[in-house]
């Protein structure tokens, strides 16, 4: 699906994805690639959580910098990354990547920020994901 933002609160970016740990010693390794497009006055914060906590976030430096897992200001890009946690449960658990912007921009998720009906060079519509796996069960 696509989807866009204008908000500077945070929301939940696209899909989401629970699994049940079989152990309390389970890792889960959390993957996600996300397609995104823009039209630029500032950038784009995104987190990602674990039900409503933040996990995997840069160091704190003031109050100057928010702590994100990731932030950009460019027009378009493809973001994939992974991290392993240890959520120490066997109950369902829910990740989920959220974002917010930075006054005046639009961020988008598949697609570009033209979005045209018709075909032109350059533009598309790309599919993300977010996937977990349980390691260790």
């Amino acid at each position: 699906d696509t989807g866009s933002t204008t908000s500077t609160s945070y929301s939940t970016m696209g899909g989401t994805v629970t699994i049940t740990p079989a152990t309390t010693s389970s890792k889960i390794l959390i993957s996600w690639d996300i397609v995104m497009g823009a039209t630029m006055v500032g950038g784009v914060y995104i987190k990602l959580q674990r039900t409503t906590t933040d996990i995997y976030e840069g160091d704190a430096s003031g109050s100057g910098h928010e702590r994100v897992t990731y932030n950009n200001d460019s027009n378009a890009w493809n973001i994939y990354s992974q991290w392993m946690q240890s959520p120490s449960t066997t109950s369902a658990t829910t990740y989920k990547l959220v974002w917010k912007v930075s006054s005046g921009s639009t961020f988008y998720i598949n697609r570009s920020s033209a979005d045209r009906t018709s075909w032109s060079p350059g533009e598309g519509r790309s599919a993300s994901s977010i996937t977990a796996i349980e390691i260790g069960a």
